[in-house]
């Protein structure tokens, strides 16, 4: 496994705080409600994440996010169609 930088990480955070934006978006919800009802986690959590571009987060959880999105995006596209 490689090592990322610090700039690759907040890259990486960036990108899916954007995916996770357009998720709940589209999904017609609130912060609150998606954090808690979609990413099981406060919304002060989600809030923080979203500022803070989620740079405090170990790869491992990142990459648990990046899935989340993946099946949440593949659902939205099963019902666009």
């Amino acid at each position: 496994m490689a090592i990322l930088s610090k700039v690759e990480l907040e890259k990486i955070g960036e990108e899916l705080i954007q995916r996770l934006e357009r998720i709940r978006q589209a999904k017609g919800m609130s912060k609150e409600r998606f954090a808690n009802a979609v990413l099981g986690i406060s919304s002060p959590t989600y809030y923080r994440w979203v500022g803070e571009k989620l740079t405090q987060l170990p790869l491992k959880r990142l990459r648990e996010l990046e899935r989340l999105a993946a099946r949440l995006e593949r659902e939205l596209e099963g019902k666009r169609t």
